[in-house]
């Protein structure tokens, strides 16, 4: 098995950086067919838009995006821009987002997991 190498944070945080220059988020943020006919099935523009902006954060650089995040501007941009949706339309995906964290955070006193997350999906079905 190899061994791990460690990274320092300075390390890991350029690693998992958002692109915020042209060129990095043409390179690394455009959507294909597939991709666009995938984002257009959510319901709202809003919607739209949060779910193009993970898919380009797991694609690059790999991870999703954190909670109160702050996005550079030509990323959002230019992703709005491929999605239909304006990029003010965000300040609302934001604040739903923020309301659904505080309803799942009630529903179980101890961190959600895929444990108990199927558990609670179960019970209420009953």
């Amino acid at each position: 098995m190899p061994a791990r190498i460690p990274m320092t944070e300075r390390q890991r945080s350029a690693l998992l950086a958002l692109p915020e220059t042209e060129d990095e988020v043409v390179r690394h943020h455009n959507f294909d067919a597939d991709d666009l006919a995938a984002i257009a099935e959510a319901r709202t523009p809003e919607t739209r838009l949060g779910y193009a902006l993970q898919l380009a954060c797991l694609r690059y650089p790999g991870r999703h995006l954190r909670r109160g995040e702050r996005l550079p501007a030509i990323m959002l941009d230019h992703v709005a821009e491929q999605v239909g949706v304006d990029a003010a339309a965000i300040t609302s995906f934001a604040r739903r987002m923020s309301a659904s964290f505080r309803v799942v955070s009630g529903l179980s006193p101890s961190p959600m997991t895929w444990c108990n997350a199927r558990s609670i999906v179960s019970s209420r079905s009953r």
